[in-house]
């Protein structure tokens, strides 16, 4: 739900404050989805409390991963990284925030009476913004603006449940230390050229203990037509004095 950052995102760069400078940066959007069917089984109050820890337990995330929660959008968070507090590797951050958020939310909504309700659908971007206040009247608005927060918008909004979509230039920083799954190029609103999109699986890291434990992660894609979260692996010989084996069993 993220009409009003629908609208935000619009704001023309008349409207950028004096100080307002170009900078480059990442950009999330982590949506809470699934609140209207929520609401229905449980009623709004009950609704409102489920979405509004998960809201929290996202927020926490993205600051411990040096990320600044630029705007609440309904349960949308909006988080900037790299402005205005410096990051060394903002796309990096962003990427590992994120994996963080859906595992963390996952373990939430298990505890949830209607967990299947809600979902998570994130959408990450890196590239080039303004930065600054945007002041319209009484209103003052995002701390950053320009294409590469639209985009990021955007993917959150073509993702499906569960997944994490980035842009081009977040995959091609971060390619090396997560795994992703391309998924050619794609129509976004309000692009006259399709755009490179990528599924963030996991964590190389992780993925390589993941894997030791026999099992390897999907994309929201696989899993929807796989009906799972997890596929075999190759079998490999563990040690049983391995820290990989006693990540496994924990």
């Amino acid at each position: 739900m993220v009409s009003g950052g629908e609208r935000a995102l619009a704001v023309s760069p008349d409207s950028v404050d004096a100080h307002g400078r170009v900078t480059r940066a990442t950009v999330m959007f982590a949506d809470v989805v699934g609140f209207s069917e929520l609401a229905e089984k449980i009623g709004p109050e009950g609704a409102y409390s489920a979405v509004t820890g998960a809201v929290k337990i996202l927020d926490g995330i993205a600051r411990r991963h040096g990320g600044s929660v630029d705007k609440y959008l309904g349960d949308c968070v909006m988080v900037v990284f790299g402005y205005p507090v410096p990051t060394a590797d903002p796309a990096g951050a962003a990427a590992a925030a994120a994996l963080e958020m859906r595992e963390q939310f996952r373990e939430y909504r298990r505890g949830l009476d209607v967990a299947a309700v809600l979902d998570l659908v994130v959408g990450i971007n890196t590239g080039s913004m303004v930065a600054g206040d945007i002041r319209g009247g009484a209103i003052r608005e995002f701390h950053v603006l320009g294409d590469a927060v639209n985009v990021a918008a955007r993917l959150k909004a073509k993702a499906p449940r569960g997944a994490i979509y980035v842009g081009p230039e977040t995959h091609d920083e971060t390619k090396d230390s997560f795994e992703y799954e391309p998924l050619g190029r794609m129509q976004l609103k309000g692009k006259t050229v399709e755009v490179p999109i990528f599924e963030l699986i996991a964590s190389r890291e992780r993925r390589s203990v993941v894997s030791s434990c026999s099992a390897e992660p999907v994309s929201a894609r696989q899993a929807a037509l796989g009906g799972g979260l997890v596929r075999p692996s190759r079998e490999r010989t563990v040690p049983p004095d391995s820290p990989v084996r006693a990540a496994c069993s924990t």
